[in-house]
């Protein structure tokens, strides 16, 4: 990261995660982006495979949703079932962290 003389911050952030897929597969990925997560590149991998993606802003106002921005489509059907799965996978691959809500 990088500041200019009123501190401001310039320059590109690295945000880095953990992907857990409902299928059981799990990875991680980086964003590198220079304003804050709107835009930038994602590179990672999902068990092993590599992937790579070029996130942009969406340049019109009318879209605000996730379905207009980023192309995915939410469903709520089976949210409960789902984030069982998910975090019963995120424990999986991560045994040392609890998730205590789930029991």
């Amino acid at each position: 990261m990088k500041t200019n003389f009123w501190k401001l911050e310039t320059g590109e952030r690295t945000y880095r995660g953990k992907i857990y897929c409902l299928d059981g597969r799990a990875g991680a990925f980086e964003l590198i982006s220079k304003d804050k997560g709107k835009t930038g590149s994602i590179t990672g991998e999902i068990n092993g495979e590599a992937f790579q993606l070029d996130m942009f802003e969406s340049k019109s106002r009318e879209c605000m949703t996730d379905e207009c921005r980023w192309g995915l489509k939410w469903t709520y059907e089976k949210e409960r079932d789902d984030m069982r799965i998910y975090y019963r996978v995120a424990t999986e691959h991560e045994p040392d962290s609890m998730h205590p809500w789930l029991y």
